[in-house]
């Protein structure tokens, strides 16, 4: 069985790759892919956010109905 992480980290020179957090395996042989990013695919503006839950949150029809439990 294959598992695979994806961890960050920087190109310090073109032998040296600085990881910004740990591997979490023990030891054994391993594959590394590396691929480059912009910098910019983490970030999510405020505008592009905006209406991306629509019709995905339901309001009941006795929403503003007294609780049973404070009759």
């Amino acid at each position: 069985m294959k598992t695979a992480f994806i961890l960050k980290g920087e190109l310090s020179d073109h032998d040296t790759i600085k990881l910004k957090e740990p591997v979490p395996i023990e030891d054994g042989e391993i594959n590394v892919i590396i691929e480059k990013t912009s910098g910019k695919e983490g970030k999510i503006s405020r505008k592009s956010l905006y209406g991306v839950l629509r019709g995905e949150i339901k309001m009941a029809d006795d929403f503003n109905a007294p609780l049973e439990c404070f009759l």
